[in-house]
């Protein structure tokens, strides 16, 4: 039983790893990086369950328009793993079309085979920056 527990923690280590690599990336807005954390099939979703990407060459075209915001920053507020299952709470400053502002998120991330499978998103409590 000692044995199993460990493994499923050496497991939960390496699946932070990648999301932790991954949010290194958006912040450094290198999609090229970004994009390597992700399996060739990956696929991204709200968690509502609508498809915001089906495959990497999607996540490419939306990475590129955001990562040109000036102020992209992904603050990380929390982060719990279970097995293969990341999911992480973060704070994003984002530059809107109706201004500069935040917005929290809700992460879950699937590890398959050391990449990223499976991405679902929840978006909340978006505030616009008093000018």
């Amino acid at each position: 039983m000692r044995v199993e527990a460990e493994q499923l923690e050496a497991k939960g280590v390496a699946a932070q790893q990648i999301v932790q690599t991954q949010l290194d990336a958006y912040n450094s807005k290198d999609v090229v990086a970004w994009l390597a954390t992700y399996a060739d099939d990956a696929a991204q979703y709200s968690l509502e369950g609508e498809i915001i990407a089906r495959d990497k060459a999607q996540m490419a075209a939306n990475m590129v328009s955001r990562f040109a915001e000036p102020d992209l920053h992904a603050t990380l507020l929390s982060r719990h793993s279970y097995d293969n299952v990341v999911i992480d709470h973060e704070r994003v400053t984002r530059n809107f079309p109706e201004g500069p502002g935040t917005i929290e998120m809700l992460c879950i991330y699937l590890i398959e085979q050391g990449l990223i499978a499976r991405a679902s998103f929840k978006l909340f409590n978006k505030r616009l920056t008093p000018l």
